[in-house]
């Protein structure tokens, strides 16, 4: 096969196209590349134009500063950009054998260059309803930092102050044989063992089920106790907040959306690798208009549905993958404040990596490729508390979640 007509491997730049920094532009590039069949002594000249640049905002405003406070304002934009690959030279075909090469690298196809976007028509982000809809009850009810619940304590008062009574005295047991160097005896206590003095526990379900049980007791009993404790410690400090305070209170949620491995158009076939992340960021601002209202409902009082949602047996379990309960404390997220203005950012950034063959079969060489990095957002605003909606999640998004299910599990036995 003849070399006629090969391209350097130096790496290119199409001219011009990175000094468009400005809103409002599009730019395409036109790559050069060439094909010779084996027994032909000329390359048979081609050229592709794929998207280079753009950076567009469709949707944008700004809001006057009014004591020191912005309203927030809609918002849309795009940026993307494609880095093109060094020089190509492959070969396919098993009979027939075809040699593409080219200068510089390009996508595999022109609307690759939105893979970052819910579609090539319309560049808005990729993110879930789901997703919005977490993010949103997840951060109205920040505003009342609502870390414990006392409503739901004073129900089951008896009982969890006879599991704390119960508990203090296992480990202040543990700690007296623990100092006496009787481990054998503080072990026993800690992890729940029964028997004699001297028992060995002849399984490790018998301390798997007494470790269970004890991580409940924290979860359920020890951790939101000590967290009413302390959250009846700031209440008298709330007592004397000012009226009309500021709040600002946000929340940020991303989750990530595989790219495709392999795709084909043709005889083309592309093999993909990168990521795209989607998330949501949400902003809420208001003021303390009534702090009477707002500490009831701190403390759980106005809200009847959450507390008869929370004492129905295993409802946290629920709550795992259908946060019933957080929608439910969402609705009076309202009290004792007045709205000023909310916000709901949705965006979506991707890297994607391509290599690719125009061609059918296998390839030998250097193949066609190239890099494409985009953003985009959508900011939506609101006049008012939207109105918490149900959404879903995994239940094991953290050590702690899995280690409860295991104990929980375990316990059940």
């Amino acid at each position: 096969m003849t070399n006629k007509g090969k391209s350097s491997n130096k790496r290119n730049k199409p001219s011009g196209t990175d000094s468009a920094n400005s809103w409002g532009i599009r730019t395409s590039y036109t790559f050069g590349s060439a094909t010779i069949v084996s027994g032909v002594d000329y390359p048979v000249p081609h050229s592709q134009t794929r998207y280079f640049a753009e950076k567009r905002k469709p949707v944008s405003g700004k809001s006057p500063l009014v004591n020191g406070w912005r309203a927030p304002t809609g918002f849309q934009g795009f940026v993307a950009k494609l880095r093109p690959g060094g020089a190509f030279d492959y070969t396919t075909g098993d009979v027939t054998i075809l040699r593409h090469y080219g200068g510089m690298g390009y996508s595999f196809k022109s609307t690759d260059f939105y893979y970052g976007c819910l579609t090539s028509s319309n560049q808005i982000p990729r993110t879930s309803t789901n997703l919005v809809n977490r993010a949103q009850v997840e951060c109205v009810n920040k505003i009342k930092e609502d870390s414990a619940n006392l409503a739901e304590s004073l129900a089951t008062l008896d009982q969890t102050l006879g599991m704390l009574a119960g508990s203090v005295i296992r480990l202040s047991r543990a700690i007296h044989y623990a100092r006496r160097g009787q481990w054998k005896r503080s072990a026993d206590v800690v992890f729940g063992s029964k028997g004699s003095p001297n028992y060995v526990p002849r399984t490790f379900g018998e301390y798997s089920a007494g470790v269970s049980q004890h991580w409940l007791e924290y979860i359920y009993g020890w951790k939101p106790l000590i967290q009413d404790i302390m959250f009846l410690l700031e209440l008298a400090k709330q007592q004397n907040r000012d009226k009309n305070k500021f709040i600002t209170v946000t929340r940020r949620l991303e989750e990530p959306e595989p790219l495709p491995k392999k795709v084909t158009s043709g005889a083309g076939t592309c093999y993909m690798s990168g990521e795209r992340t989607n998330g949501v960021f949400v902003r809420c601002d208001c003021t303390l208009s009534s702090p009477a209202l707002f500490l009831l409902d701190q403390l759980g009082l106005v809200n009847p549905l959450l507390l008869g949602w929370e004492l129905i047996p295993y409802s946290f379990l629920i709550d795992w993958i259908l946060p019933i309960g957080h929608v439910l404390q969402a609705l009076t997220a309202s009290f004792g404040v007045s709205f000023k203005g909310m916000s709901t950012t949705t965006y979506t950034r991707m890297t994607l990596h391509q290599e690719w063959s125009n061609y059918s079969g296998s390839w030998g060489g250097t193949p066609i490729s190239c890099d494409i990095h985009t953003k985009c957002w959508k900011r939506v605003t609101f006049t008012s508390f939207p109105l918490p909606r149900l959404y879903y999640k995994s239940p094991f998004t953290s050590l702690t979640r899995l280690a409860t299910a295991l104990a929980l599990l375990t316990s059940r036995r």
